[in-house]
């Protein structure tokens, strides 16, 4: 039977490493591939109250209806801990930071275009922009964030991008903060040069040190912030959103028709009535704590098992991420073969990367959902995953 004629940009996509990393694994696996929240983690007592507290006999909660801006409210409260001044007229709810993302490369490309981008990149952001265009100005990362070198340089040659994609907190992948100085550079380079910045700080609000303030404190005219309650509430309300000057909230009001008209009204809902009752910044010192716990204990479990070998991690301030990244290149095979055979799960760098070489230099951790008790264990078998395929490595060059 004859396949349907699909367009072009959807001729080699993939599903993604990091939905293939939510697959059920069985119970003796020790999982730092996902990304995601500690289940035991979530205010579920809280939000299974206000679940029961709906009333359902008028149907009032199953109808379509344009959202109001008391959540709009609550999100400027919340964005202020991130010094992020508002109003409800420059926030759009988007079904999560996800489609916020898509929405933007909706808004911003055209098929001639350039998007920059760091080399090592969230992949729903590769996901989001493919579909619209073909050009990338690839930027190296370094502990203080992308490149200023290679921005400055890409945009004295004449060579402007349409949007710039960055993560300045909890970087997803490789865990770093960007610093003052770089993050005040890059936002009087797109004043000048006239390019917008899409800021993603869905891990904003997850910080281990004093919180570094986002991009968007430094430009309400050229920095669109993106953020989420993914991380801090549950994933599956899907409830997000983006800041952005009131002109282009109308354009992007008018693109999401075409994707889902109005986010749900069950997890608006449930999340204003949260942010109504509960006190959120409480919850973010409890939340922030466990998570420092775990940070700080695979950096001792990788400082145990790992400090010998050809290799360096970051210690990240924010977010759910460790990167490693190794002296030499090796064989992503090889890692992921030898990771089924020690029941472990991880990102291999080149999941976040267009480049698809079948090498890389580097895998990413997610500390914040494997078991308190099962990471000491996850990283003992890391190192015996990754002394197996060094050695391999070495006796083929």
């Amino acid at each position: 039977m004859s396949q349907l004629k699909i367009a072009k940009w959807a001729e080699h996509i993939k599903p993604n490493a990091l939905q293939k990393g939510l697959e059920f694994i069985d119970t003796h696996h020790v999982s730092f591939g996902n990304g995601i929240p500690d289940l035991n983690l979530l205010p579920i007592h809280e939000l299974d109250e206000i679940l029961h507290s709906f009333e359902l006999n008028s149907g009032e909660l199953l109808q379509y209806k344009v959202p109001d801006d008391e959540l709009k409210f609550y999100i400027c409260k919340l964005l202020k801990l991130r010094n992020v001044n508002c109003k409800p007229e420059n926030i759009f709810l988007t079904a999560g930071a996800q489609q916020a993302l898509s929405l933007l490369a909706c808004l911003f490309l055209n098929k001639d275009d350039y998007v920059m981008l760091e080399k090592h990149c969230y992949p729903g952001f590769l996901n989001a922009f493919k579909p619209f265009c073909d050009n990338v100005i690839h930027i190296d990362s370094t502990q203080a964030g992308p490149d200023l070198r290679q921005i400055q340089s890409s945009l004295e040659r004449n060579v402007i991008p349409a949007c710039v994609y960055l993560m300045a907190n909890g970087h997803n992948p490789l865990g770093y903060q960007m610093s003052n100085k770089v993050k005040q550079s890059i936002v009087n380079l797109a004043e000048k040069y006239d390019f917008p910045i899409i800021e993603d700080d869905a891990y904003g609000l997850i910080n281990y040190e004093a919180p570094s303030t986002p991009l968007r404190s430094l430009s309400t005219s050229h920095v669109i912030y993106v953020g989420s309650l993914s991380k801090i509430l549950s994933p599956s309300l899907r409830i997000g959103w983006l800041v952005a000057p009131r002109y282009l909230i109308e354009k992007l009001a008018s693109i999401k028709e075409g994707f889902d008209l109005n986010i749900s009204r069950f997890s608006y809902n449930i999340a204003t009535a949260f942010l109504k009752k509960h006190d959120l910044p409480k919850f973010l010192v409890f939340l922030n704590a466990a998570y420092k716990k775990k940070r700080d204990l695979t950096l001792s479990c990788l400082e145990k098992y790992c400090s010998n070998m050809p290799l360096s991690y970051s210690s990240p301030s924010g977010g759910f991420y460790i990167w490693i990244n190794f002296e030499n290149e090796v064989s992503v095979e090889k890692l992921k073969h030898h990771a089924r055979i020690k029941k472990l799960s991880f990102i291999t760098g080149d999941a976040f990367s267009l480049r698809k070489t079948g090498f890389c230099r580097g895998i990413r951790l997610a500390f914040s959902s494997p078991a308190t008790d099962t990471i000491d264990e996850g990283i003992k078998r890391l190192s015996m995953v990754l002394n197996d395929v060094m050695e391999l490595e070495c006796s083929t060059t």
